[in-house]
This record gives C-alpha cells, sequence and structure tokens, in this order.
C-alpha cells in the first residue's frame, strides 16, 4: 500500500494541472476560498514545492448539520491560478488525498483516515463556537489539527517523501506544535 500512496503523492503534484482530469462543477467554483476563517474547513495539505493547497471542509447542509451521506469535501485551492478551485482527480482520491470516514455518534463527531496514512485516523468534533476541530495522535501526542506539510524532492521514480510536519496545537496545553514523521 505504500507504494500507492507514493504513486498518489507523485501524481497530486503533476496531474492536477490537466483540465480535463479536475472536472470542476458549480458547487466547486462557489466555495469560500478564505480558508483561514471558514468555520466549516477541517484542516489543510501544503508542501514544498508550490503554494496550492489541499482543502479539507465539512460539506454542512442549511440547518448547518453536517451531510450524513457526503460529510467532507477535498479540493485544491489553486494559489498559483488566482485561487481557483478545483477537485481532486480521481487518482489522488484513490491514493493520497482520498478518505474513508465514520460517524462516531449522533452529534456529528467523525472519524477519517486518510489513503496516504492508513495507520492514523482524524477525529473531527464541532467545538462550542461552531467551528470544527480535527484531533489526531502524533507519538502520544494528541493535536488539534491545522495543516499537514510534505516535504519531499522530485526522484527517478517520483516524489522522495523526507518528512509529514503535523502543524496545529497541543490539546492539553494549548501551546502551538509542530510534530514530524520522518517517512522511511
Amino acid at each position: 500500500m505504500k507504494i500507492f500512496a507514493i504513486i498518489g503523492f507523485f501524481l497530486m503534484f503533476n496531474i492536477n494541472t490537466f483540465e480535463y482530469f479536475a472536472n470542476v462543477n458549480a458547487k466547486m467554483a462557489s466555495y469560500n476560498v478564505d480558508y483561514e476563517n471558514d468555520k466549516n474547513v477541517l484542516f489543510t495539505i501544503s508542501h514544498n514545492k508550490s503554494p496550492n493547497i489541499v482543502i479539507y471542509k465539512a460539506n454542512c447542509e442549511n440547518n448547518n448539520m453536517i451531510n450524513t451521506k457526503n460529510p467532507f469535501d477535498v479540493f485544491w485551492l489553486m494559489k498559483t491560478k488566482g485561487n481557483k478551485v478545483e477537485n481532486i482527480t480521481f487518482i489522488e482520491k484513490k491514493t493520497a488525498f482520498g478518505f474513508k470516514v465514520e460517524q462516531i455518534t449522533y452529534n456529528q463527531k467523525y472519524r477519517i483516515r486518510l489513503n496516504a496514512l492508513e495507520e492514523k485516523y482524524i477525529d473531527i468534533v464541532r467545538n462550542n463556537s461552531g467551528k470544527f476541530d480535527c484531533f489526531i495522535n502524533i507519538e502520544n501526542t494528541l493535536i488539534k489539527l491545522n495543516n499537514i506539510f510534505v516535504k519531499f524532492e522530485y526522484g527517478l521514480l517520483g516524489p522522495d517523501i523526507e518528512y509529514l510536519d503535523f502543524k496545529g496545537v497541543n490539546a492539553k496545553t494549548g501551546q502551538k506544535i509542530i510534530k514530524r514523521k520522518q517517512i522511511d
């Protein structure tokens, strides 16, 4: 499965530029790209090769409840194209950025597993202010996740991923934190 994750990360930096793969629909075009202030944004994935980012967002209905049939959306914010929003590709969905989701409780608590990080899960809960918090455990530290940063260099067979930085806030202390996971 590790090879599929590596292929997925390679494709996320190369294939997403082809318009025919993007298949942008009207819903994507209407998304709020002010991701830093959008209460439905869960977390982002960024990398060292371009300013474009992947955004994970709760798919809320008019009553502000998560749509239980399609609870989360994931898409590119193409900063290099004037903040254009694009779907992730089919291959990106199956390897790098796709996820499996399960509803944990009736009060809108969910758990997702990213396809590229199947050994980790992210718990998603709505806080008292109405914003969603995402929690991940990295090396016995519970982190309220904001961003996953991918550091890689191009190799002969695709990207050579050096590490992942999990950025957020220590859930116990409230201090900003970055936990690094080296990739073998």
